[in-house]
């Protein structure tokens, strides 16, 4: 067994090192949470991440709740991109005026549309994940994802989602946003008619065959 040897008025005396180590660890660990709380006291502070938390907090509460669009031009660059990946994947809004019209819009159809943001979390220095909820009633005629249109239904939605927000080099505007969301109560039967749909084509195509393979 290593031992450390110490002096001690005038006298040396032996203290096994595995002991010294156990005393050093609290001293270490100690050390480390401080830094730890250091680095996020000072990753809390830092303006350039609380802007961004303000612009999604403004983007959400000002522009979805409310349609103030006319922000929208402080908020987003010139070559934003705006995709929802999973029930309007083949649908990409790109610029500034063409997501002030998809808001005006989506703002027409669910006039009292309303926001709520839960968790942003500031990922790295460009990156934001936001967690939100909103709920709307469907007034106007709405369209899905193959463009076509549909009454409205009078129902109301309740919805939640995430964003995955991309932010310019200098972190002053949203230069991305993709979406992942739960479906309105509107596409929820635009799905249960296309499943509909493909079910009497699949008829129609099972009585051909069994037309075409019958003695004649």
């Amino acid at each position: 067994m290593q031992t450390l040897h110490q002096r001690s008025h005038g006298m040396m005396y032996s203290r096994p090192l595995h002991s010294c180590c156990a005393a050093v660890r609290p001293v270490l660990r100690q050390r480390r949470v401080h830094a730890a709380q250091k680095d996020t006291e000072i990753s809390t502070k830092d303006w350039r991440a609380q802007r961004m938390v303000d612009k999604v907090h403004a983007l959400f509460d000002r522009v979805w709740s409310k349609g103030d669009v006319q922000l929208v031009d402080d908020l987003i660059t010139d070559d934003f991109v705006w995709k929802d990946v999973i029930w309007m994947s083949s649908k990409r809004i790109v610029g500034k005026k063409a997501f002030s019209s998809f808001v005006q819009q989506m703002r027409e159809a669910y006039p009292d549309l309303h926001y709520e943001v839960g968790q942003v979390g500031v990922c790295d220095p460009v990156h934001v994940f936001v967690h939100w909820t909103c709920h709307g009633t469907n007034l106007r005629p709405t369209s899905d994802s193959k463009g076509r249109s549909h009454k409205p239904t009078f129902h109301e939605s309740h919805i939640s989602g995430i964003d995955f927000i991309t932010f310019n080099d200098d972190r002053s505007k949203l230069q991305e946003i993709v979406i992942y969301r739960q479906p309105t109560l509107e596409e929820r039967e635009f799905l249960e008619e296309e499943a509909l749909e493909q079910e009497r084509w699949s008829m129609i195509k099972l009585e051909r065959l069994h037309y075409d393979g019958a003695p004649q």
